[in-house]
């Protein structure tokens, strides 16, 4: 009996994982497109280096986003993912905050399964998520740059 509760637990977490993920990437696909599209509506402001406010927070064009990563895994394949855009100085906002919880949770149930890119990305990601808040390598800046390629290109 204790091996049957040991499998059913197993299963849960590996299908818990992709499902959760799934809908958690889509709400994080709409907070893309809530900023992206702020940020095509006030691109002029923006690129003169106007200071405006996004939901409470000051975003300029030196202003820093971050995303949160999250992985899940099937024994030999691991899914990597990373959530939506989040601006560094609106961390302490519950959306942000929730979206990072999520993503440490994922990975901490689901993401370490996979061998070996499970444990791999389990650690890099819990810790940069939890330590560094994030990946924070873009600005509103360089999204402001994609988007004027995408339109030119």
């Amino acid at each position: 009996m204790e091996a049957f509760a040991i499998l059913l637990i197993f299963a849960a977490l590996l299908i818990a994982g992709p499902a959760m993920g799934a809908e958690f990437q889509k709400k994080q696909e709409e907070v893309n497109r809530r900023l992206v599209t702020f940020i095509i509506e006030n691109y002029d402001d923006l690129a003169m280096g106007a200071t405006l406010d996004y939901n409470g927070v000051p975003i300029s064009k030196r202003s820093v986003i971050t995303r949160f990563r999250y992985c899940y895994s099937y024994i030999v394949m691991t899914s990597s993912r990373s959530s939506g855009m989040y601006l560094v100085d609106g961390l302490d906002a519950d959306e942000a905050k929730n979206a990072k919880l999520i993503c440490q949770l994922i990975t901490a149930f689901s993401g370490w399964w996979g061998i070996p890119w499970g444990i791999i990305y389990s650690i890099q990601f819990l810790f940069s998520n939890g330590v560094k808040n994030g990946t924070n390598d873009d600005t509103v800046g360089d999204l402001m740059q994609r988007i004027q390629n995408a339109n030119n290109g």
